[in-house]
């Protein structure tokens, strides 16, 4: 039987610019993977896609109903775009497993922001 799995995340802006702020590289190097600070850096407001990267992150955790349990890494869970600018999910390591072990095989995102706030979803079927 497939199954729909689904998680929202909402990120204030400010909250990532002090993090930025407070802890520079340590903050980045352990949340974000290289393609996604390459990816924010190249625009205007890098604080507004980074806040977005760091949503989808979260609604992904909720999504397998994990959060950061089970050793999962915020790096394991990376958002690039395609081609035509669709953000897309990497899973890796143990998030990546517990993916598998729900039988996941299809992860759809979306992400927005707007008046200070990133927003993503993350909804996931089951094979």
């Amino acid at each position: 039987m497939k199954m729909l799995f689904h998680g929202i995340d909402l990120v204030e802006c400010s909250r990532i610019e002090k993090m930025l702020s407070k802890h520079g590289d340590h903050f980045t190097t352990k949340i974000y993977t290289e393609a996604e600070l390459a990816y924010a850096n190249k625009h205007r407001n890098p604080v507004e896609r980074l806040a977005g990267r760091f949503a989808v992150k979260e609604a992904v955790l909720k999504m397998i109903g994990t959060g950061l349990r089970e050793k999962i890494n915020w790096t394991d869970v990376e958002t690039i775009n395609n081609v035509d600018g669709q953000p897309q999910i990497n899973l890796y390591n143990r998030a990546k497993e517990l993916t598998e072990q729900l039988g996941i095989d299809q992860i759809s995102v979306s992400i927005t922001h707007a008046a200070g706030l990133a927003i993503a979803s993350a909804v996931a079927l089951s094979k």
